[in-house]
Formats: structure tokens, sequence, C-alpha cells
């Protein structure tokens, strides 16, 4: 019998497996969801990241590096440190290999020896990514978690305790979905990638979701999650994306804030306390019948002012206060989508001439293409696909 269940299991687990995970906005609240605060995330269709898992008929795992994000070979010397300046030297191989490492230390920390289980074929793991570099739009977590997921089902592991119906021997031992966040991070954090905590939540998560990371929440069982709250998109402002075509290295905005923090620097604490209430009022804006889009832009301005408050013009970088000045000139309310190298604007019809937001908005396009900077319309994604702009 246990033969016949392993042959069945070897043909289930010979077939490719494919997951995608979505890049994020962080609406309001961030950067304090690093900081025991609390953030309002949004999930978005108009990037992603897919990860392909191969099986093969030998124990062997293989990583391929990606034609474009883990260049080995350049047309000169110039061209390499070009490409070097604008995508730095790491590409995504390092964070399959991570997450392949933690997802074996995550199952083994249970008591499920993955190694013990030879007749599980080897795989090859490879992805691609439309999530610009250095955006600050979650771009590595999402190749993490849709490695994890393709890991998940080779294995035939449950995702989290809702999925043991077909394997109930695991009920005991699998994360619950509130874990699967912190692993993810814990991914990054072994590759020393400076990273907030919002953004694995949001794409574990989908849609709009509210969360707060307070310590005594962080700390009571399970451990590191926050308490999450996912909300409708329906009362959700028009919102607008500017992205950089040649952005900073987004993890370098972090400045010496974290240090401050730590030592106790009131003004810190103080605008860090009101960065995290933004996320409370967004919060209100959407879960009340009566809100109004003519809210949002003043709680955009407010989470902005207060970010350049407490890490100055010179960390946030002359680009991506540029975006800012960008939208506001054409009435549009605008604050950092992430760490830096896009941003998130909203339109202000009291600062349009007329109320003419469609005049408005193909001003904005064509200012912003004329210094390389992209203008997407945001669009929501549900992992019940359905898709909200």
């Amino acid at each position: 019998m246990g033969n016949l269940l392993a042959r069945l299991a070897r043909r289930r687990n010979h077939r490719t497996i494919s997951h995608s995970a979505y890049a994020r906005i962080g609406l309001l609240g961030n950067p304090s969801d690093g900081y025991n605060g609390k953030t309002l995330s949004i999930l978005i269709k108009n990037y992603h990241a897919t990860v392909t898992l191969k099986p093969l008929r030998s124990p062997t795992i293989t990583f391929h590096p990606h034609v474009s994000h883990d260049r080995l070979q350049y047309d000169s010397l110039a061209d390499a440190a070009t490409k070097c300046d604008a995508e730095g030297y790491y590409g995504g191989v390092r964070l399959l290999k991570a997450a392949t490492h933690a997802f074996f230390d995550f199952w083994r920390q249970r008591g499920v020896n993955l190694a013990s289980q030879d007749w599980i074929p080897g795989f090859t793991l490879s992805y691609d990514t439309t999530i610009p570099r250095q955006s600050g739009l979650s771009g590595s977590s999402a190749i993490i978690w849709a490695t994890l997921q393709c890991l998940f089902e080779h294995y035939s592991l449950p995702l989290h305790a809702n999925d043991c119906n077909q394997c109930p021997q695991y009920r005991d031992v699998a994360p619950v979905k509130e874990e699967l966040p912190s692993l993810v991070l814990s991914v990054e954090r072994r590759l020393g990638i400076a990273a907030g905590l919002q953004d694995r939540v949001i794409q574990v998560y989908g849609g709009v979701v509210h969360m707060d990371f307070h310590k005594s929440i962080m700390d009571a069982p399970p451990a590191n999650a926050g308490k999450y709250t996912p909300l409708s998109s329906s009362q959700l402002p028009p919102l607008r994306l500017l992205v950089a075509q040649a952005p900073s290295d987004s993890g370098r905005v972090h400045s010496d804030l974290r240090q401050r923090y730590d030592n106790g620097d009131a003004d810190v604490h103080a605008a860090m306390k009101e960065v995290a209430g933004l996320a409370d009022d967004g919060r209100a804006l959407l879960t009340s019948s009566s809100s109004s889009s003519s809210s949002w832009p003043a709680l955009f301005r407010r989470n902005f002012a207060l970010r350049r408050k407490m890490f100055g013009d010179d960390a946030l970088g002359e680009q991506n206060l540029r975006m800012v000045e960008i939208a506001e000139a054409h009435g549009f309310a605008a604050k950092f989508s992430g760490s830096g190298g896009a941003c998130v604007a909203t339109p202000d019809v009291s600062s349009m001439p007329g109320g003419d937001v469609e005049a408005a908005e193909q001003r904005l396009v064509k200012a912003c293409a004329d210094e390389n900077i992209e203008v997407h319309v945001v669009q929501v994604h549900q992992h019940d696909n359905t898709d909200d702009e």
C-alpha cells in the first residue's frame, strides 16, 4: 500500500506548478509598520512576479537565473557599470534559494523532515517579474511568496490550517494564515534586505487590508503576527501610481531613522504615532457609507509631510521628491507608495482648474513622461480573482 501511495504521489508531483504574487501600495501609515505602528495597504494588479517549479525525475534541485535580472555577461565594462548602477549586484536567484532554505527549516522545526521524503522528485525553480526594481513596490517579497506557494504545493503541504482537509496529518503543525507573512519576512532578513512588515501581509491576504503591529499584538500567539483586517475596496478614491523608470535603491531611504527611534527620539516617536493614526483614518473612510473621496488628499499630504519630517530631503532623494512635486503641481495629492521609487496619487478636485480631473490627468501624464516617469491607473487585486479599478 505504501508503495502504491508513493507512486501516486510521485505522479501527482510531476506536473509544472506556477504561482504569481503582486505588487503592493502602502496607502496610509507607512513607514510605521516597521515601528509597531499601523498601515493601510492595497495589493495591485498592475505588476506581478511569477515563479515556476518544474519537477525532475531525480532529487536534484536547480535554480535558474533570469536572463535579464541575473546577468553574468555584459557588452562592455561601461555596460556592466551602467547596469550595476541601475540594478545593483544581486538578482532574484538568491531569493529562490533563500526561500527554499527557509521552507525546509520551517517544516523541520515543526517535525516534518522533507529530506526523508525521497520519493518526492527534485525540481527546477525559475522566475519572471514585471515589478520594477528598486521601486518600493515589494518586488523581492513577491518573488519569495510566489516561490513558497510553489513549494507548499509541490510537497503537498497545507498553506495554512484551513487547507488541511486533504492532509489531516498536518493539521497540528500547519501554519495559521497570520504566520505566513512572517515566513516571507524571515527570508528577506536572511538576506539582509531592509523591509517593513506590511508587504508580505498584503501579498498573502490580497485586496485592501488594515494592519495593526502594536507590540502587545505582535508578542501574543501567533508570534510575530499583527492584527489584519481585510476591507472592501469599494470606497477607495481614484488612484494613480507614478513609477520612476530609473529609480534609486529603495533600501537606502531608511536612513538612520531606526537608530533615532530606538534611542527614544521624542519627535520621531510622536511623528510615527501620528502616521499610524492616518491608517485608522483611512480605514474609517473605507467603512463609512457617507465618506467622500475628497477626504483622501489631506491624508496623503499629511502622511508625506510626516515622512519628510522624519527622514529629511537628503535621505528621501531628489527624484522621489520630484515625483510628489509634479503630482501636486497638477492637482494630485501624493505620497510614497513604499520607501522610494514610486508614488501613489489621488486627485484633489479643489486644486484643479475648473475641477476637470480628466484634463489634469492628461497634463500629469505628459509632465511625467517628460521626466521619464510612468503613470498607471491603479487596479486592486483580490485573491478571489475579482479586480477593482
